[in-house]
């Protein structure tokens, strides 16, 4: 069945100027705020902008259920897509897909999971979907029953999907607390133990911008895309490969145990704030728009190092300069003193860390008992073919 057939699709509104947002008022969402809110973020955070403001501007102001993903612009390319939770603004570069019936919002949402609507754009170059094709694009609509057992079973999955994501961050809360109560704010340093500089501790180097095409060595090469969105590196199985005339020289290759900085992005959350360990697969090289940092001395374990500097105090220091494209420089890197207690400490806490740890597991294998069945379902939902 034709999408416009059973919702109304339209576009949101043209953001207002800077100065007509209020700190009170109804949120407006742009198209970047979409990976936040599907995060657990609440719209409540976002701009907000008040209905007198909104009425004289001539904004639509979209229900709680409408489904929203992006028309235009680089993040058509993410195939995010979030129904509110809440009446809100909504800018001009995303759809706001909106039906008259619970069921069949939640039963669109789900399907959209597989059936991304970002299969429509046509130029990724410079992606865009009109809203005629958005109204055009063919659902799979079963029988009512149908889509009331489906969106039942989901939305159960999904919501204890969010109990144990909830299970997960209080771990996290409790590893941090425990931090603190060890060793306190690594920038106030209240307990006054001894600090010592970053490059005393280790070697930091840039990593290399190599140039796509050349012929000669095919070798992997780590890069800011295979960063999470909490600072942990992802897949080091996948990364993507680059051409070398000749082979990297060792000191351009990555070892067990490397921490590996964003060094530079267009995205300023990224740099200076992802950091992780590198888990020491072999012939893997790194990006110019990386840091590497190879701990030598004996003074300091890695996990604390890396503990430490997530902490909010610390990447607050390490936040890239540059007015367009943010940069981490590694003489700043260097520079910056870190607490270093006794090693019994240092090992005490990552004992308790580990401990915390154990338990993160096995929450997380039930997360992804839940993911093998929501994938079980979206065969059944969009048709085993479709999904190949």
């Amino acid at each position: 069945m034709r999408l416009g057939d059973i919702a109304s699709v339209k576009a949101g509104n043209v953001a207002p100027k800077k100065g007509l947002f209020s700190e009170r008022g109804i949120p407006f969402v742009r198209a970047g705020s979409l990976s936040r809110l599907l995060d657990g973020e609440s719209p409540r955070s976002l701009e907000r902008i008040d209905k007198m403001t909104a009425d004289k501007l001539g904004m639509q102001l979209f229900p709680e259920g409408t489904i929203l993903f992006a028309k235009s612009g680089m993040s058509c390319m993410t195939g995010n897509v979030y129904v509110l939770k809440e009446p809100c603004y909504v800018v001009s570069h995303l759809a706001c897909v909106a039906i008259d019936n619970t069921e069949l919002t939640l039963y669109l949402k789900h399907y959209f999971r597989w059936n991304k609507p970002n299969a429509l754009v046509e130029n990724p170059s410079f992606p865009s979907i009109r809203l005629g094709k958005i109204k055009d694009m063919e659902i799979r609509l079963p029988d009512a029953r149908q889509i009331a057992r489906w969106v039942s079973t989901l939305e159960r999955i999904e919501g204890l999907m969010e109990t144990h994501e909830h299970q997960l961050s209080l771990l996290d809360d409790l590893v941090k607390s425990r931090f603190v109560e060890m060793f306190g704010d690594p920038v106030e340093n209240p307990m006054r133990l001894p600090c010592k500089a970053i490059a005393s501790l280790g070697e930091l180097k840039n990593g290399v911008n190599y140039r796509k095409g050349e012929s000669g060595v095919e070798i992997r090469c780590l890069g800011v895309s295979d960063f999470g969105a909490k600072s942990e590196l992802k897949d080091v199985t996948n990364l993507n490969y680059v051409s070398l005339a000749s082979p990297p020289s060792e000191e351009n290759l990555l070892k067990d145990g490397d921490v590996v900085f964003v060094r530079s992005n267009g995205n300023k959350k990224l740099v200076g704030r992802c950091m992780s360990v590198y888990p020491g697969r072999k012939d893997v090289t790194f990006s110019g728009f990386c840091i590497r940092l190879r701990i030598t001395s004996d003074l300091v374990r890695i996990p604390y190092l890396v503990w430490s500097l997530r902490q909010p105090s610390s990447r607050e220091r390490l936040i890239g300069r540059g007015a367009n494209i943010q940069n981490l420089n590694q003489r700043i890197l260097g520079e910056m003193h870190l607490p270093i207690p006794p090693l019994s400490l240092q090992d005490a806490f990552l004992t308790f860390a580990a401990e915390v740890d154990k338990s993160r597991f096995v929450v997380q294998q039930q997360v992804v008992k839940y993911n093998d069945v929501i994938a079980s379902s979206g065969i059944a939902i969009i048709g085993r073919s479709e999904l190949a």
